[in-house]
C-alpha cells in the first residue's frame, strides 16, 4: 500500500479491521499456499496497532508526551488565575461596593472583573489555539445541539427585542452576558476541555471539565449566596457544563457553547421568563433536554471511537 501522507495512513488504518486469533491463523495458512489476498488482509489487520505506535512517537516528538504534562500545568495556572480574579471581584463588590451577588446592579459593578476574565481567556486561548483546537477528522454535527440551541437563542433574541430600553442597564446586561459566555466557555470548554481531550477519553474530558465548572460557582459564597443556593447552582451548572462540553465536541466550534451560554444567562438575568406562569416547568424541561442531548452525543462519541486531539 502507498500513502500520500501520514494523515491518510491514519485514516486507512482506522478503517482496517483487526482479525481474531482464528482468522490470523487461517490467513497465515493460506499465505503458505501463495494466497496474496490473505497476505494483504493479514498486513492490514496490523495497521491500527502500527498507526497507534507511530502516533504516540509523533506526540512524543511534538511535546505531547513528556512535555504535554507541562502544557496542562499551564492550563491549570490560568484556571487558578481565573478563579482568583473571580474571587477578588466577588469580594470587592460585596465588601467595598455594597453589591452582593444577588443585587440588581451586580452586573454593572462586576463588569470590570468580567472584562479582565475575558481578556485573560482570549489572550491565552488565541496564543495556544494550536494546542487546544479539536481534531477535524470527522465533520462537525449540529442536529442534536440545535434542538435546544435554536429555541433558547431565539427566545433570548425575542426577549431583547421586546424588552429593549435605551437606558444603560439594558446594554450593560447584554455586554455582561456576552462576556460571561466568552470567558466561561473559553476557560472551561476551550482551554480545559480542549486540553483534556489530548490526554484522556473525550467522555472523561467532558466530565472533568464540568466538575471544574461547577466548582467555580462555590466562589459565589464570597459574593453572599447561601450554601443551599450555591449547592443548587452547582447542580445546574454541572448539567449545563456536560451539555456545553458535549455540544463543543459535537460541533467542533466554541462559538456554539459561547452563544448558548450567553443567551441562557440573558434569559435568566433579564427575568424574561417572569411573565410565564409555568417557569419551573420550563427550566426543568431545559435541564432534562440538556441531559438527553448530552447522553445522545456521548453515545455517538463512544460508538464512533473518535479522537479529538489535533
Amino acid at each position: 500500500m502507498v500513502f500520500a501522507s501520514l494523515e491518510e495512513f491514519y485514516e486507512k488504518a482506522a478503517a482496517c479491521r483487526v482479525l481474531t486469533r482464528t482468522e490470523e491463523k487461517e490467513c497465515a495458512r493460506r499465505m503458505k499456499d501463495g494466497d496474496l489476498l490473505a497476505q494483504e488482509k493479514l498486513v492490514q489487520s496490523y495497521l491500527p496497532s502500527v498507526a497507534g505506535y507511530i502516533r504516540r512517537q509523533c506526540d512524543m516528538l511534538q511535546g505531547r508526551g513528556i512535555k504535554g504534562g507541562f502544557k496542562m500545568k499551564k492550563n491549570y495556572v490560568v484556571l487558578l488565575i481565573y478563579m482568583a480574579i473571580m474571587a477578588a471581584g466577588l469580594f470587592v463588590c460585596r465588601n467595598f461596593r455594597g453589591t452582593p451577588y444577588t443585587s440588581e446592579n451586580f452586573s454593572e459593578k462586576f463588569l470590570v472583573f468580567m472584562a479582565l476574565l475575558t481578556v485573560l481567556v482570549l489572550y491565552y486561548g488565541i496564543k495556544h489555539r494550536g494546542e487546544l483546537q479539536l481534531g477535524k477528522k470527522r465533520k462537525p454535527a449540529y442536529l442534536l445541539s440545535s434542538v435546544l440551541f435554536v429555541p433558547v437563542v431565539g427566545f433570548s433574541l425575542y426577549s431583547m427585542v421586546t424588552g429593549f430600553s435605551p437606558d444603560l442597564p439594558f446594554f450593560i446586561l447584554i455586554i455582561d452576558t456576552a462576556l460571561i459566555g466568552i470567558a466561561e466557555e473559553g476557560m472551561y470548554r476551550g482551554i480545559l476541555l480542549g486540553g483534556f481531550v489530548n490526554k484522556m477519553h473525550p467522555v472523561a474530558a467532558i466530565l472533568l471539565s464540568s466538575v471544574f465548572f461547577c466548582i467555580l460557582h462555590v466562589l459565589n459564597l464570597i459574593g453572599g449566596l447561601s450554601s443551599s443556593e450555591v449547592i443548587s447552582q452547582m447542580g445546574s451548572t454541572f448539567v449545563m457544563g456536560m451539555f456545553l462540553g458535549a455540544m463543543y465536541l459535537d460541533t467542533k466550534n466554541i462559538i456554539f457553547p459561547v452563544v448558548f451560554h450567553s443567551a441562557w444567562d440573558y434569559i435568566l438575568l433579564s427575568d424574561s421568563l417572569a411573565d410565564i406562569s409555568f417557569v419551573p416547568i420550563v427550566i426543568i424541561g431545559v435541564y432534562i433536554a440538556e441531559v438527553l442531548i448530552t447522553l445522545l452525543i456521548i453515545a455517538k462519541i463512544i460508538r464512533g471511537k473518535e479522537q479529538f486531539c489535533a
